[in-house]
C-alpha cells in the first residue's frame, strides 16, 4: 500500500511539473529553410527533433516571423523574407502543428524588427506571451528552432529576464552565425543549454 501511494504521489508530482512547462517552437518556417529567401544552415534537420519532442509537453507554442512586404530591416539588415501571408512565412509542412495552442506572430510592425516571442526589438511593445502564460500557469519554458543565436536566443533572453525557468534545447536548433557567443551569453543569464 505503501509503495502504491508513493509511486502515485510521484506520479502526481510530475504531471504537475509538466503542467507548469511549455514548449516554444521558433520560426520553423519555409523562409529559414536551405530552399528559403534567409536559409539558416541545418534548419531542416532539426525538425524531426522538435516534432519527437513535442509528445513531452502539455503546452505548445509556436512563433512566426510576420513581416510586411516593406519591413524596415529588408532595407538594411535582412533579405526579404517572412513576408504575411506568403508560402515563405508558413510554417514547415514537415513541421507538426496540430498540437500547439498558441501562434505568436511576430515584426508585423513596419518600423519595429521583432528576434524575441515576447517583445519588439524596442524592448517595449509586447506580443502578448508573456500574458498567457501567466494565466496557464507556466514557470519552465523550453525552446527549440530557428535561428539559435537569433530568436531563439532573444526569446530564451527575455523568458529568463521575465522569471522563467528556461532552457535551450541545442540540438533542436539551427544557427546562423557563433553558437559558441551564443550559448555563453544564454548561460550567463541562468539559461541552461543542453548540448
Amino acid at each position: 500500500m505503501t509503495i502504491l501511494l508513493s509511486i502515485t504521489f510521484m506520479l502526481g508530482g510530475i504531471m504537475t511539473c509538466m503542467e507548469n512547462k511549455a514548449l516554444v517552437i521558433v520560426d520553423v518556417q519555409n523562409d529559414f529553410m536551405s530552399w528559403g529567401s534567409l536559409p539558416v544552415d541545418g534548419a531542416e534537420h532539426v525538425i524531426p527533433k522538435i516534432n519527437e519532442l513535442q509528445d513531452q509537453y502539455s503546452h505548445i507554442i509556436i512563433t512566426q516571423d510576420w513581416h510586411p512586404e516593406d519591413h524596415s530591416s529588408f532595407k538594411t539588415t535582412w533579405p526579404v523574407h517572412c513576408v504575411a501571408n506568403t508560402k515563405g512565412a508558413e510554417c514547415v509542412d514537415e513541421l507538426d502543428t496540430h498540437k500547439a495552442q498558441l501562434i505568436v506572430r511576430k515584426g508585423f510592425r513596419q518600423h519595429i524588427d521583432s528576434y524575441s516571442a515576447f517583445y519588439e526589438n524596442d524592448h517595449t511593445t509586447t506580443t502578448g506571451l508573456h500574458g498567457y502564460l501567466q494565466q496557464l500557469g507556466i514557470t519552465d519554458l523550453d525552446f527549440v528552432g530557428v535561428a539559435y543565436d537569433y530568436c531563439v536566443a532573444w526569446s530564451a533572453t527575455d523568458a529568463a529576464k521575465l522569471g522563467y525557468n528556461v532552457t535551450v534545447i541545442k540540438n533542436a536548433c539551427a544557427s546562423i552565425g557563433s553558437v559558441e557567443e551564443a550559448t555563453d551569453k544564454m548561460r550567463q543569464m541562468g539559461i541552461i543549454v543542453n548540448e
